[in-house]
Order: structure tokens, then sequence, then C-alpha cells
């Protein structure tokens, strides 16, 4: 039992737990146990027991109990632990040399086999970096039949499909920029040919263009303008019965002898390709492509084509209403600059678009000097600022315009109305009326003058007319016959006394300037006119009346008011209303004359106030008037430095607006 794995002691203990044999004669006899709370760390079939023990000096030991076969004795073996691990470190370490070794080998062959299986994982991967980043030159040189070589010819396919749609973006690209460069037929059309040719590899492209009832017309080449040929003609022919492209892969074939005739096409083209070039339904033109050799024609090729022919119908469109814009403009520019009218053009925000030669001549501006500007720093408040006012855009203005060289211009100005009915500015015409004028000058002073050698006549008249029924009693026809002359007269000394005072206003003469209030002359004249408002069965009432004073002529604002009302009354219907107002407005004072009678039509409103004009319709047939009653307010109006305008529709009653300045 002695040197049990090179140290061991062993020893025999008897039933009553004394050593019997021991190699040191000292503890024979000597009695022998262990810490029972020991549990042991292995067992072997025969009831034997390891335990984890400490000598009395406390090294750690194993101590090994095996019972003896037959008898109660126990055989004891001590061993110093240091001893067990020197030899499990004897017994391991060959065995770790061992599977260190095989270890290493597996390592190395699982390295060569990774590097194996990951080498075109990676080539692999670093290509689908280069496919993401757009570089597309370089192959995919991954070969083999299994799966990752698959992988590699399904990368290189669509790294090469890639590559060709890259490169037809990119041409398509090129021949956009280019063709939208220019609106000039003969200067696009030919980059997108010769991006035609590039993207399919044909030696001829044409383009044949259709007039609008289908007859080819012109044809464009890669090059330049080019001669109509009976081929262009033929296959402009099928532009206009086909809409999807003809791909004739081989000119000689029976079915390319069905489609073109092998006589019209020359001898230099074995393959062509035509593209109908279509803008919705209507054919435009037929560009076509032809090819040295017999040609099969990818999808690929084929999209590429029919892009650029819709290109070129988007091209050719924009060109042809280019040009008929231009031709348009041109024409409107030469008639502007021919015109002796001046005419000006602005924006909703009253700035100048257009302002002709004339306007300028007039105006005394410099060529282009007032494009952009507004109409308030060209001309502050004066007429033209009136005009041009883009507060009223709904309704046609007129105003006369004096120049500084003693010319007066008459203008319109009405507002510009965009398809979605909005108002996007207004365009105004003046008229040089200065001759109008001088002979409406003269006009007023022959009619002054014969109505003033008519006073004496017409006294006579009335005088005698009056004494009739004093020299003996009158038959009822000869009664009648009086009262009608009576009538005339007193029309014929209407007339005069209105033409005696609008040249009286014009001239001048007679009139006065005070404090008056506009409030109390209009509730003076509504009180007068109100039996006759009355008469008619119609409500004549006053709304909001200002207070406010102004310096005016009493008498001739009197007669500007009551012309109002009177107009009013006659053109209201029975069972109609009349409001006057007057309101303050800025630095104005307004008297608003509203009814609801039958309305005037725009037509009738620009010469309402003109001398004599009366609006001829079914409606005022029965109507008497002598037309100058507005012609007065209106010169009322401008002596005063204002202005009397109207606003109504047919059927919806008129407004009559007469503005003062403050400081008149």
């Amino acid at each position: 039992l002695q040197n049990t794995l090179g140290a061991g002691v062993g020893f025999l203990v008897d039933e009553n737990k004394q050593i019997v044999v021991h190699p040191n004669p000292d503890k024979v006899l000597k009695t022998w146990s262990h810490d029972p709370t020991l549990l042991p760390t292995s067992t072997t079939p025969q009831g034997g027991a390891a335990y984890d023990d400490r000598f009395p000096d406390a090294t750690p030991r194993l101590l090994f109990v095996q019972p003896a076969a037959g008898t109660d004795w126990l055989v004891v073996i001590e061993l110093p632990f240091i001893n067990v691990l020197q030899l499990a470190v004897q017994i391991s370490t060959p065995l770790f040399l061992i599977l260190l070794g095989v270890g290493l080998l597996a390592g190395l062959g699982l390295l060569l086999l990774t590097r194996a299986i990951t080498r075109p994982i990676q080539d692999l991967s670093g290509a689908a970096v280069q496919i993401a980043r757009g570089q597309l030159e370089q192959p995919i040189t991954l070969s083999g039949e299994d799966e990752v070589g698959q992988l590699g010819s399904a990368f290189e396919q669509m790294r090469l499909s890639l590559k060709d749609r890259l490169d037809d973006l990119s041409l398509l690209l090129r021949v956009s920029e280019a063709v939208s460069a220019s609106l000039d037929l003969e200067r696009g059309v030919p980059p997108l040919l010769a991006g035609a040719m590039q993207a399919s590899l044909a030696h001829v492209a044409r383009l044949v263009l259709l007039s609008d009832d289908g007859v080819p017309e012109m044809v464009l080449t890669h090059e330049s303008l080019a001669t109509l040929t009976p081929l262009d003609k033929a296959l402009a022919t099928l532009a206009v019965q086909s809409e999807t492209p003809i791909l004739i892969e081989n000119v000689v074939r029976a079915r390319s002898r069905a489609l073109i005739d092998p006589a019209l096409i020359g001898p230099g083209v074995r393959a062509i390709a035509a593209v109908p070039v279509r803008r919705q339904t209507r054919p435009l033109g037929m560009m076509w492509l032809g090819y040295a050799e017999p040609r099969s024609f990818t999808q690929s090729e084929v999209n590429v084509l029919g892009t650029l022919a819709g290109q070129a119908a988007v091209f050719i469109e924009n060109a042809r209403l280019f040009q008929a814009a231009e031709g348009g403009r041109r024409r409107l520019q030469a008639v502007l600059n021919s015109t002796s009218d001046a005419v000006i053009v602005t924006d909703q925000t009253t700035r100048v678009l257009l302002c002709n030669p004339a306007t300028e001549v007039a105006f005394g501006l410099a060529p282009g000097a007032s494009m952009g500007r507004l109409i308030s720093e060209l001309w502050p408040k004066s007429a033209m600022e009136r005009l041009l006012n883009a507060d009223e855009n709904a309704a046609t203005r007129t105003e006369e315009i004096m120049l500084p060289d003693g010319r007066t211009l008459y203008g319109s100005a009405s507002a510009i109305i965009s398809g979605d009915g909005q108002a996007i500015g207004r365009v105004a015409v003046l008229r040089d009326i200065t001759y109008l004028k001088e002979l409406d000058a003269m006009k007023s002073e022959f009619v002054a003058t014969v109505s003033h050698d008519l006073r004496a006549p017409l006294t006579y008249m009335r005088g005698y007319a009056t004494m009739l029924p004093m020299v003996g009693s009158l038959s009822t026809k000869q009664q009648d016959y009086a009262e009608k002359i009576m009538a005339g007269i007193e029309q014929m000394t209407e007339l005069i006394d209105d033409l005696l005072d609008l040249g009286r206003i014009e001239a001048g003469v007679g009139m006065v300037r005070e404090d008056a209030a506009l409030a109390d002359i209009i509730r003076t004249v509504v009180e007068a006119q109100a039996g006759q408002a009355m008469a008619h069965g119609l409500s004549l009432k006053t709304g909001y009346l200002s207070e406010r004073t102004i310096q005016s002529d009493p008498g001739l604002m009197r007669h500007a008011v009551t012309n109002l009302i009177d107009n009013a009354i006659k053109y209201t219907p029975s069972g109609g209303s009349i409001l006057v107002e007057v309101e303050e407005r800025d630095d104005c004072m307004v008297v608003v004359v509203a009814d609801t009678g039958i309305g005037i039509a725009p037509a009738d409103q620009a010469r309402l106030f003109e001398r004599f004009y009366r609006v001829k319709r079914r409606e005022t047939i029965d109507i008497k008037g002598t037309g100058l009653g507005l012609a007065i307010v209106k010169s009322i109006a401008q002596w005063h430095g204002g202005r009397v305008w109207v606003e109504s529709q047919l059927g919806s009653g008129s407004t009559f607006y007469f503005l003062v300045p403050l400081n008149a």
C-alpha cells in the first residue's frame, strides 16, 4: 500500500479503530478516525470512499478508505493533494498537447474552409456596394456552379441591366436639356434625333412633321432640315394610322413588304424602327431610324425610342404654340406701336405691364421708364390714377385727361378678367378728343347763341297763345291745338334753359363758393320731389346724411341733386324705391342716389353723361326728357373738381355717385 501514486502512505485499521499495520511503528495500536462531517467526493462499488481532507499541519490531502472483504477492518491510504495534481498534470499534458495539435489543425482547416466560403461573399458584398454607389464599370467575375457562382452571375446581369438603364436615362437627360434649351424646331430636333441614333446604334434618323390636316410638310434630320422623300411620306402615312411603334427587323422579309414598298427604301437601310409622334390622340409626325444591318429590337430600345418620341411630341407642340404666341405678340406689338391711341395695361397691384409709344409721347415718359412702376408714382392724385384705380376692378371707368400742352384725352379703362373670373389687372385706352372738345365748344357756343336768340320769339309765342281765348271763344279742337302749342313752347323753353344753364356752368359765369351742407340741400330737394315720387307710386327717402360742410355753389349742388332724383323717378317703375345718402370718403363727399329701376346696360353707361344722349329701349319710349340732365350733373361735378359715375345692371336698378372734394 505504500507509495501509492508515488507518495501515498497505506495502513490497516481493525474493528476497534486501532492501527494494526503502519509503516511508522510509532503509530501502531494508535486509535484512528476521520472527520465524520466530511462527505465523500467519490465512491467505489466495493464501498470505498475518497475524501478531501487535511493533514494535522493543515496540508491538503486525499484520504481513501476501503473496507476489507470479509472483515470489519479498513484499508486507509493518505496521499498529499499536491501529488494528485502532479499526476493529473503528467496525465493531461500529453493529452493537452495532442488536443492542441488537433485543434490547430482543425482551426487551420476551418479557416481555409471559411475563407473559401466568405471570399466570394465578400466579393459579392463589394460588388453590391459598387452597384449601390453607381460604380457600374467594374465587371463582377465570380464563376462556379454552386449557389455563390449563380448569385455572382445574377449580380453581373443586374449590373449590366442597371448600366444600360442609367446610360439610357443619362442620354434622355442630355437630350431633354438640349431640347429644352430652344423652342426652334430646326435647333431643338437635331439633338433629339442624335440621341435616338446613339441609343439604338442607328445610322440614320429622321423626323417627319405633319400639318394640321395630316399631310407631311417638313423633315428634320440629326443635322438640319432635309428634303421630303417618298419613304418619309409613306412612314408619315403609317403614323396617322398606327399608335404603336412599327418595327421592321429585315426589309426583305415578306411581312415587311406588306408595310413598306421595297422600292421606297434605299440600298443602305436593312431595318427600320418607326415611332409615331402623337400628342394625346392627334398625330404630329413620325420619327424613324434606319439600320445598316437586320436587327432584333429589344424592349428597352423600344421604350427609349418611345420616350424620345414623347419628348419630340411635347417639344413640337410647345414650339408651335410659341410660334403662334410669338406671331400674335409681334402683331399686337406692331398694332400698339402704330396706333395713335395711348394704351396702358396694369396688374392687380396697379403696376404698369405695358405702355405703348403713344402713351410715352403723350405724357413725356422715357421709353421703357414706366414698366413695373406704380400708377401712383407716375400720375399721383390725378385723373389717370382714378382711371386705373384697382379698387374698382369690376367696373368700366371713363375719364377726361388734360395734358400739359392743352390737349384732352378720353380714357376708358376696364378690368382684365382671367378664366376663373378673377380680376388680374386693368387696361386703359386713351384717345385724343381735342378736336371734339373744340367742336363741342363751338357747338355749345352756337347752341347758346341760338338758345338766347330763341328766348324772345318763344316769349311772344307764349304770350299770344295765352291771349287766344281773350279774343273769342275757341272750339274744342282749337283749344286742343292751343294746348299742344303751349306744351311745345314749354318743352322748347325747358330745353333752352338747360342749354343756357349748361353753357353758364361750363363758362363759370355767375358761380359762387360758400360753405354749404349737402345734407341740408338733399333734405330740401327730397321734400320738393316727394310729391312727384308719390304721384309715380315710388318711395323716396334719405339714408345716412353726413353733416359736414364743403365749399360749393349751393344752387348748382341743388340743381345736380334734383336732376339725379328726377332721373331716378323717371326710370323707376311704380312700387319701387329711391334712397339718397351723403357719405364722407377719404377727402371727398359723395352723394349717392340709388333706385330699383330698370337698370342701364354697360354699353349705354359709357355715353350716359353725354349731351342729348338718351337710352333707347322699349321701356323708355314714353319717358320725356332733353338728354341734358346728366350732362349738367357732370359739368357741375367737374366745376367743383369732382366727378360723377354710375353702377348698374339691367333689371337690378342703378346707383349714381356724385363726388366733390372737400378742398374744392
